[in-house]
């Protein structure tokens, strides 16, 4: 029975949940509260406080609240607890009673209460939401209550902002329909009161209310010209009152030159948003609307007449405008830099846009747009226009730029180097500039070459700037005929060396050049086929000019762009670093010096270490000698970034490129590196969250260069389990950061095999085939290198063994069966007697066991079964893989009673899908250790494995130590050289020293091995001790069918097919 609340009930709970004098007090509302959730009525009763003006404001504020959030629980017909429909009548019949509050706080809370219902009822259980809405407005309209008719737009605008993000269904169809009649209310309604304070704009501080209210109505009706509808020029009312909004642009640009108020700059910003939600949702019918031009116009006007009025921000000149007015002309500017922006893309298919064509009117409609710009924007006297307006005004250095260069170079800097092209007109127009520039190049091309040309020359050094800029910006669309190479040599580097005059002020122009050539080598040194290697060489020695602080011209902001020019220099894939080495010392001691002495920021001195991490992994083992520099660095600059996490994660990147670059010598970081790890990796460290996605890298690089298993690597190696039982999206990473383990000290993870063995049953049956790989990985390389008794209690106790046989029979993935068969086929070559007692304490699975582990793996695959008597055969159906039938090598259908049965007919049906020789050799050798022991589940299907054993005879051609070409991959461990070596070891070829390479393929492998990690060591020894490579397969089969034969009667062998034996005893020898 529901707990029947009373009005009284739910005050008395609302004020002991807002107590400020007592914790113990206000637990006991909040719990009660939601105790009452379940109670008939609690949130009609909710309603009932906050709309009752008579309740304290404490009271209804928090009613409110909890009405607002209890809506996303408890509305919709699938909630745990929904709200009868009686209850739903109730609060909807009151949803607009608060609409006279004067309360604004209280009114927001109702506004999205009342937009999270209409979400889910209308037009369903609610179909008249907007005609309610509609005359509510109309009244409060017309009886001029601007309290009234604040509170319903405002309820109107969460309702439209709800909607606009529903992109089907009926609740869209519903509110498209509507859409053209909230315009025609909502925006007639704007222009009256736009009309009605604007013509007393003699007095318009008596107007501010009014002006809120129509502001509310602009910001309702763009937002519904934008989503409600999906043709908007095409209703007759609603580009009309569009033409009006436009109007009024320009109109209210006129108002704020006289009267600067926040109001009306709302309304100019508030008309630039809409003009871009517009264009971005319907680019086509913000082109055929029919003032659009005029509102390009607008703003083209507003560039040029505020031009001075931006480029003069910071200037102390008293006849300046303030600060405040210039930064809004900015943004206004900004904005419409970027519907420019955004048209250029648009028009010449730059990618921002994608046009799709629902019907032969929407085709000739796109074509209609593309002609109206190119006729009416996008001609050559609009194009020559725009670009003299960016170049000699948008495109300067301001007077506060100039300043922030002087007193703050790396707050400057900093933001400089994020391109804030969103609310800075000078990184805005670059933007439109590489715009113009790469959709009217032969327009565009000549007048940008002239003014290069021009301005180097000139006297006006900031134009000179922006004529440096314009060549890097360039680098997006090279100049014909400009080879950045010949500039370099010629203009760009004479020019950078320079030094001024004694006595002259020539020392701040040349500060603006050598800024400017850093940029440029940013920007060109990466364009292909535009710098030469000789060139790139003169680049380092300039850049190392740069960065020498004895020159009174390299200040920190010529500096930090000369530490990003470097960076992109030397991080290309063609570089050839030992160009690079001969200043390698030189770059390191300066980059060290001006990190540590220079630089406060850590945003400043993250630009820094990010350079000498790139050198770091660039240069390889050649970092070796400079070893102590680094690393008396970096434990200061981690103290240093205690709260700046981005810092220390160039840290943990920085320490991981320098242990992958040192090998064996990165024993000399652990005093650093590990304690550092520790802290990112602990998920009860506050680090854990920032840092653990860069500290893998580390562990992973710490891990791979270990000479040796020790005690620091070794230690960590428990945090390891514990993270990846914790389920994460790294998880791939964390398995392969454990197979690095199992490689380096495989004792130790097995170890650790107990709990995770528990981890791995806790995963396997619902992941997917990839992650199931490295599951079966680390698996085949812990049977590979340890007894089978370092690890067989646990893979059993654990249930492990149980679930990979149940895998095998449920057939989830032939992928995985097969990866789980070479793991068994390890075990039945290490101790095949063992392997077969453990396989005997293993009960078979049954159906039901199978069909629930199935079920869990329902989202990878689908599923047949083949034979309802017999589980082992359901396959998966993959709709991207031919699915081979595991019946193909049997003559007749097995009936197997143990596990070993199974084993024994899935190495067999599973041999198609072996798609390697080596793991087809694998298990062949799995099979035939299993004959040694003469066990009876071998005799039925003894001409079957002889069949399996006979292809791969006739398809490897082994040398006398049992290694074949076709049993390799080449992986990312082997240069070609070195696996031709491979895969030609046990023969006798004519080349020089018996290898048939040449000396200089030989210098190459040897340099090969020289420069492998430990880890790549590891897997070659690994590799050279393999089964598969180390056992002649020949004289494995022979021993293990004598011993089949000593073990069993003679008659078992003649159940097989004579002929199959005959072949069988050719290939081997035996015959």
């Amino acid at each position: 029975m529901e707990q029947q609340l009373t009005l009284q009930a739910l005050v008395q709970a609302l004020e002991a949940s807002s107590s400020q004098e007592s914790d113990t007090l206000r637990k006991q509302g909040e719990t009660q509260l939601e105790s009452y959730e379940a109670a008939e009525n609690f949130h009609s009763l909710l309603q009932t406080v906050f709309i009752d003006p008579n309740m304290t404001l404490q009271n209804r504020w928090i009613a409110a609240i909890y009405f607002k959030n209890d809506i996303l629980k408890y509305w919709r017909k699938s909630s745990s607890r929904v709200i009868s429909a009686q209850e739903k009548n109730l609060i909807r019949s009151r949803i607009f009673a608060l609409t006279t509050e004067a309360n604004k706080q209280l009114n927001s809370q109702n506004a999205i209460a009342t937009a999270r219902i209409a979400r889910i009822d209308f037009p369903g259980q609610w179909p008249t939401l907007f005609e309610d809405i509609a005359q509510l407005i109309q009244t409060a309209s017309a009886s001029n209550n601007l309290i009234q008719l604040s509170n319903l737009l405002n309820i109107l605008k969460e309702l439209v902002k709800s909607f606009s993000v529903t992109r089907f269904g009926a609740a869209r169809t519903a509110f498209q329909a509507a859409a053209s009649g909230i315009v025609q209310l909502i925006g007639n309604l704007y222009i009256a009161i736009s009309q009605s304070w604007m013509s007393q704009k003699d007095n318009l501080s008596n107007h501010l209310a009014l002006m809120e209210v129509g502001y509310l109505a602009l910001k309702i009706t763009g937002k519904v010209f934008a989503e409600g509808y999906q043709r908007v020029y095409q209703d007759p009312q609603a580009a009309k009152i569009f033409e009006k909004i436009t109007q009024h642009f320009q109109g209210y640009v006129m108002v704020y030159n006289t009267f600067q108020s926040d109001i009306i700059a709302k309304h100019i910003k508030g008309l630039g948003k809409i003009f871009l939600n517009i264009f971005e949702r319907q680019p086509v019918s913000f082109i055929l609307l029919p003032s659009s031009m005029s509102v390009l116009q607008t703003y083209m006007s507003i560039m040029q007449e505020k031009a001075q009025v931006i480029q003069s921000i910071g200037n102390e000149d008293e006849e300046a405008v303030s600060e405040e007015v210039a930064e809004f002309w900015e943004k206004t500017v900004v904005q419409g830099l970027k519907l420019f922006s955004k048209l250029i893309n648009y028009a010449y298919h730059n990618g921002s846009v994608s046009i799709r064509y629902r019907s032969v009117d929407d085709r000739d409609d796109t074509k209609a747009a593309h002609a109206l710009l190119e006729k009416d924007l996008f001609n050559e006297q609009n194009i020559r226009g725009m670009l003299g307006l960016l170049l000699n005004n948008y495109l300067k250095l301001t007077p506060r730029d100039l300043e922030s260069w002087k007193n703050e170079p790396e707050e400057w800097i900093a933001e400089e180097m994020k391109e804030n092209w969103d609310y800075q007109a000078r990184s805005c127009a670059q933007m439109v500039l590489v715009n113009m520039l790469k959709n009217f190049k032969a327009i565009v091309s000549p007048i940008l070459i002239e003014f290069i040309q021009t301005t180097s020359s000139g006297n006006d050094i900031l134009l000179q700037d922006v004529a440096y800029n314009v060549f890097a910006l360039a680098s997006s669309a090279p100049f014909e005929n400009v080879s950045f190479d010949q500039m370099l040599n010629d203009v760009f580097l004479p020019r950078g060396y320079s030094q001024p005059k004694p006595n002259t002020s020539e020392g701040e122009y040349l500060k603006l050049v050598r800024r400017r050539i850093a940029i440029i080598i940013s920007q060109w040194v990466c364009v292909t086929g535009q710098c030469s290697a000789q060139s790139r060489i003169k680049i380092y020695e300039f850049l190392l000019f740069c960065l020498n602080p004895e020159d009174p011209l390299n200040d920190i902001v010529i500096r930090l762009e000369a530490c990003n020019a470097l960076k992109f220099t030397i991080d290309e894939w063609d570089v050839s670093i030992d160009d690079f080495l001969p200043f390698l010392s030189t770059f390191l001691t300066r980059l060290f010096t001006f990190i540590s002495t220079s630089l406060s920021s850590m945003e400043s001195k993250e630009i820094v270490l990010q350079v000498i991490s790139v050198i770091i992994n660039r240069v390889e083992k050649k970092i070796v000698p400079f070893s102590e520099l680094i690393l008396q660095a970096l434990p200061a600059l981690w103290d240093e970034s205690e709260s700046h996490y981005q810092m220390r994660c160039v840290i943990l990147q920085t320490l991981a490129n320098f242990v992958q670059a040192t090998c064996e010598s990165s024993t000399q970081t652990y005093s650093i590196s590990v304690p550092m790890l520790k802290v990112s990796v602990d998920p009860e460290s506050p680090l854990n969250t920032f840092l653990f996605d860069d500290a893998l890298p580390l562990w992973q690089a710490l891990v791979e260069s270990a000479p040796s298993p020790n005690d620091e690597i070794l230690s960590l190696l428990p945090g390891l389990v514990q993270i990846i039982k914790q389920k994460t999206e790294n998880l791939p990473i964390e398995l392969k950061l454990l197979e690095s383990y199992v490689f380096l000290s495989p004792e130790s993870v097995a170890n650790l095999s107990y709990e995770l063995f528990k981890i791995f049953v806790d995963y396997i049956p619902s992941m997917n085939t990839e992650s199931m790989t490295w599951v079966t990985t680390i698996l085949n390389l812990l049977a590979a290198q340890l007894p089978l008794d370092a690890y067989v209690k646990p893979l059993y106790d654990t249930g492990l063994l149980n679930l990979l046989v149940t895998s095998l029979a449920a057939a989830i993935s032939p992928i995985t069966n097969v990866e789980i068969l070479c793991f068994f086929s390890r075990m039945a070559c290490n101790d095949v007697n063992t392997f077969v007692q453990m396989l005997d304490a293993t009960q078979l699975p049954s159906l039901e066991v199978i069909n629930e582990l199935r079920q869990k793996n329902t989202s990878r695959s689908s599923f047949i079964n083949l034979d309802d008597d017999d589980s082992a055969y359901a396959v998966p159906i993959h709709i991207t893989r031919t699915v081979v039938n595991p019946d193909s090598h049997l003559t007749h259908t097995p009936k197997y009673t143990t596990v070993l049965g199974l084993v024994i007919s899935q190495w067999i049906s599973r041999f198609d899908n072996m798609g390697q020789p080596r793991d087809r050799k694998l298990n062949v050798l799995g099979t035939a250790a299993v004959l040694r022991t003469a066990r009876p589940e071998s005799w039925s299907v003894l001409a079957d494995i002889f069949v399996i054993w006979q292809q791969l005879l006739d398809e490897a051609t082994e040398t006398d130590v049992g290694d074949a070409e076709i049993y390799y991959c080449y992986d990312d461990y082997m240069s070609t050289n070195e696996y031709l070596t491979r895969t030609s070891r046990g023969r006798d070829p004519a080349g020089p020293s018996g290898t048939g390479l040449t000396p200089e393929q030989q210098e190459e492998i040897r340099l090969v091995h020289e420069n492998a990690s430990p880890e790549t060591k590891r897997r070659r020894r690994l590799l050279d001790s393999d089964p598969v490579h180390s056992i002649v397969l020949k004289n494995y089969l022979r021993e293990s069918l004598f011993m089949f034969e000593k073990s069993t009667s003679s008659e078992t062998l003649s159940t097989v097919d004579p002929g199959i034996l005959q072949t069988l005893s050719m290939v081997l020898g035996l015959s």
